[in-house]
């Protein structure tokens, strides 16, 4: 019985090994591209509310509007902090790639 029972083990093993060896490029190519495209697109969208803040608190302080003025600097501070770390994320992901798969690999084996 015993020796039937590591036979079934060692036949899911190989089975395992291969499924494994079979996706690990595209599993590695999927969490590249979730990195690359999530952190670009945040980059863009907090760089396009950074935009339109600074705009509307230039057209407030020139037109007097000091309340409105004011109110802008909120989400120009949010979204200036949200744009230098999606910038830094997306610069980490393109300049050492392999790094950030590791560390998301890691992330994924600590559960």
């Amino acid at each position: 019985m015993q020796a039937e029972q590591i036979t079934e083990l060692m036949t899911w093993l190989r089975d395992a090994k291969g499924f494994i060896g079979d996706n690990a490029p595209d599993v590695a190519r999927e969490i590249m591209a979730v990195g690359y495209w999530g952190n670009l697109i945040g980059m863009i969208t907090t760089g396009v509310i950074l935009l339109v803040s600074v705009v509307i608190g230039i057209w407030a302080i020139r037109d007097n509007l000091e309340v409105v003025g004011v109110l802008t600097l909120i989400p120009l501070l949010f979204s200036l902090m949200g744009f230098v770390i999606t910038t830094c994320k997306f610069v980490y992901v393109v300049m050492a790639p392999k790094a950030y798969l590791l560390e998301q690999l890691a992330g994924m084996l600590k559960g």
